[in-house]
């Protein structure tokens, strides 16, 4: 396993980069189609992604500062569920979870 965070950092931020140039140009019309997840349109999908980084930023941190992993009661409501996420929200979330994900790659790279 490797264990050099320069390269999960790296590996991190080039996900990162690929989803923004893949997602960025979608037009509305375009993130309402549905994904390959034939239930969940692609704005649902990437608001579940930018959710779920905002949840491994509760845990990141809790590692990075000797705390207990987030439990249900932690969590705010609205980034626990992962049914059919908001679409609405698709386009905010995505771009908060990225920013959270960013900062928290900063962080740890610091530490």
């Amino acid at each position: 396993m490797e264990t050099d965070p320069d390269r999960w950092i790296a590996a991190v931020r080039h996900s990162h980069d690929t989803l923004r140039a893949l997602a960025g140009p979608l037009t509305a019309e375009q993130l309402e189609q549905r994904s390959y997840d034939t239930e969940w349109s692609i704005a649902q999908v990437l608001s579940h992604l930018g959710s779920q980084a905002e949840v491994f930023n509760l845990w990141l941190d809790a590692g990075l500062t000797g705390q207990d992993p987030p439990g249900a009661g932690r969590i705010p409501p609205d980034l626990g569920g992962v049914e059919h996420p908001e679409p609405s929200s698709a386009g905010g979330r995505l771009a908060a979870g990225q920013r959270d994900a960013g900062q928290a790659a900063g962080v740890a790279r610091q530490q």
